[in-house]
């Protein structure tokens, strides 16, 4: 799979920067940078840089204090399910679809005091954020969007209700690659200031009480990746977005229009047929478009498996 690396002569004229300053790690200038580019692209007041998505979450979790109860969407990335094990937090479902609509998320659920919920859409632009963020607001519960493969903040579009906060990936992978690095937001200055001083005593701006510190910081190789990335963010758009209207076009040539065409993040292209053959065939064609088709990573129950035999999910993979 081809991913989104910046020009190798970028590259190396940031590593020779690096070099020069022998400053490696411990919030350097260009996680600093890194951190205000990511508040102004996404109007959020505060981005803290973290060296994976695991230790963002861990760190995220350690933040919002300790919890009683997680609701979890159905479908959602492994690391999810490993934090909350490590944080010993009990969790239960809340009937997300696979596209990131919230259905049933007050049935058979006893709400508890301390609670979290989550929030998971990396595929789709669908997921009903307001309705998370009023159920959280009525419950008393804290808010954890897990963003992974989008690169805009829903908290910039959201009233905030409750604590908040959104996770992202930098994983070489996404349209932003930052060298396996992530990012959480919030716009909660109390928060920020916690997984500041969580994350590490460098860069961690005014103490704050926490339990302890972890070292969850980004390395200045990972942030200058992560901001070449960015200053090309506008042309992989683009690219993407020819991508799709040329699938979308073969699609219609297939009969396959209107709401089997489902929504994703711009990474991701996804269509649903009952035609399995059919489907089998689109998908070569598809992969001529520079797409490559990808399983489904996220935990299924039981009884949802059959009822998704038909999606077929691909990600881009001709970016340049």
């Amino acid at each position: 799979m081809k991913y989104h690396y910046p020009e190798i002569s970028s590259i190396r004229t940031m590593i020779d920067g690096i070099w020069k300053r022998k400053y490696y790690t411990n919030q350097g200038p260009l996680a600093n940078e890194l951190e205000l580019k990511i508040q102004q692209s996404l109007g959020v007041n505060h981005a803290i840089a973290m060296a994976n998505c695991d230790i963002g979450l861990l760190i995220a979790l350690l933040a919002l204090g300790k919890k009683s109860l997680a609701l979890i969407p159905n479908y959602h990335p492994y690391y999810l399910k490993n934090a909350l094990i490590r944080m010993n937090i009990p969790a239960l479902d809340h009937a997300q679809d696979i596209f990131g609509v919230e259905k049933n998320l007050h049935a058979g659920i006893s709400i508890q005091k301390n609670q979290v919920v989550f929030g998971f859409h990396a595929l789709g632009k669908v997921t009903d954020v307001t309705s998370l963020v009023n159920y959280c607001a009525t419950n008393h519960s804290d808010l954890v969007l897990v963003s992974d493969n989008l690169y805009e903040s829903f908290q910039s579009q959201a009233e905030c209700k409750c604590k908040m906060v959104e996770l992202f990936s930098f994983e070489q992978s996404q349209l932003v690659n930052g060298g396996e690095g992530a990012c959480v937001v919030t716009n909660d200055k109390e928060l920020a200031a916690k997984m500041r001083n969580i994350r590490s005593s460098y860069g961690a701006g005014q103490p704050v009480e926490i339990p302890f510190t972890g070292n969850g910081r980004m390395s200045e190789f990972q942030a200058g990746m992560a901001l070449l990335s960015l200053k090309e963010l506008d042309n992989y758009k683009n690219q993407v977005r020819l991508a799709h209207l040329a699938a979308t076009s073969l699609l219609a040539d297939h009969g396959i229009r209107g709401e089997n065409i489902i929504p994703t993040a711009d990474s991701y292209f996804a269509f649903r047929s009952n035609n399995a053959s059919l489907a089998s065939q689109i998908q070569h064609e598809i992969a001529s478009l520079g797409f490559v088709r990808i399983d489904i990573p996220f935990y299924l129950p039981e009884n949802a498996v059959s009822s998704f035999e038909h999606i077929f999910l691909f990600m881009i993979n001709a970016i340049n």
